[in-house]
């Protein structure tokens, strides 16, 4: 199935909708991969493989108008032999760069334009959120949010949520809540770096490091918000190997909506001793730029090699 899609909230309705007419109300993993990160085989392996922890599984490659050629065989054969029970989603900006044969395959009930979400709905389906849990957000707090996130529908589903759960049934948002709660840039790619080492794209983790030294983060600001990331994947690891019901994990964790959603996301991406072991190498790079180790100008060059030995981690 191909989505031509303008904007993310569009494709996110229509992923929602579809999950509910496939599968209800049952839990569903949700796996997303771009072929900008050259992940085409990463993402047919996981359409093909067993889902470990849900009875469903969507998976999602974005930019196929942006396939190569070469590549193009290794989806065409996928379409013809779609193994496992996953639903698999191609998605592109336009019919004008998608292959010739990868739109044959598709046609003519496997391709769906989706129209440009404009900001009113967008508006809309926030105040319907807030109405079913009787919560009032205030105009401003609701135009901060819109700015803040903008079209970005997997930020704002999170964000929202975790504004819900401030609020509590029957409170308010306020802009100040909003100025307060909404994800910085900054943490948003700490959990694009942590996805990167779990993923072991050295590339893309040594890209989302280059974005926080543009911001002004120092090398060892972002290892210690790295080692306070890899703690919590430690504990919610912990959790799951003890075998505690899931309602506990909340208090256990101190996380609620987004970054616990986000924690448990990550915490299955790694193995057990994986965690331990980047823990022990986050600290081991902590101790040496508080011992001086590296001057100020080399200490970069120190936290890209210590990615690079993060993204070797083993994985499940």
């Amino acid at each position: 199935m191909l989505f031509i899609v303008e904007d993310a909230w569009s494709l996110e309705n229509e992923i929602a909708s579809l999950k509910k007419s496939r599968f209800g109300g049952e839990e569903t993993e949700i796996h997303r991969f771009d072929v900008r990160e050259e992940e085409i085989a990463k993402a047919i392996e996981e359409a093909q493989s067993d889902s470990l922890f849900t009875p469903h599984k969507i998976v999602i490659l974005a930019n196929v108008d942006e396939v190569k050629t070469e590549e193009a065989e290794f989806l065409l054969n996928y379409i013809a032999r779609p193994l496992g029970d996953a639903i698999m989603i191609f998605t592109a900006s336009g019919k004008k760069g998608v292959s010739n044969k990868l739109m044959k395959a598709l046609e003519p009930d496997g391709v769906r334009e989706l129209a440009k979400t404009q900001l009113d709905k967008i508006r809309k389906s926030i105040e319907s959120h807030c109405v079913k849990q009787k919560i009032k957000i205030d105009k401003k707090a609701l135009d901060f949010f819109l700015q803040s996130c903008g079209q970005d529908a997997i930020s704002a589903k999170g964000e929202m949520e975790k504004l819900l759960l401030w609020a509590g049934d029957g409170g308010t948002i306020t802009l100040e809540d909003c100025q307060r709660l909404l994800l910085s840039e900054s943490e948003e790619i700490i959990w694009t770096l942590t996805d990167a080492v779990a993923g072991k794209n050295a590339a893309a983790a040594l890209q989302a490091f280059d974005r926080l030294l543009s911001q002004g983060s120092e090398p060892i600001a972002i290892i210690g918000s790295l080692t306070r990331t890899f703690r919590q994947l430690l504990l919610c690891a912990t959790l799951a190997e003890d075998k505690i019901p899931a309602k506990e994990w909340p208090s256990k964790l101190g996380l609620k909506g987004y970054p616990l959603e986000k924690t448990i996301q990550f915490s299955r991406k790694f193995s057990f001793s994986a965690i331990k072991r980047g823990i022990a190498m986050l600290r081991q790079a902590d101790d040496d730029f508080k011992g001086g180790k590296g001057g100020a100008a080399e200490r970069p060059q120190i936290m890209e090699r210590l990615l690079i030995d993060l993204c070797r981690l083993e994985t499940p």
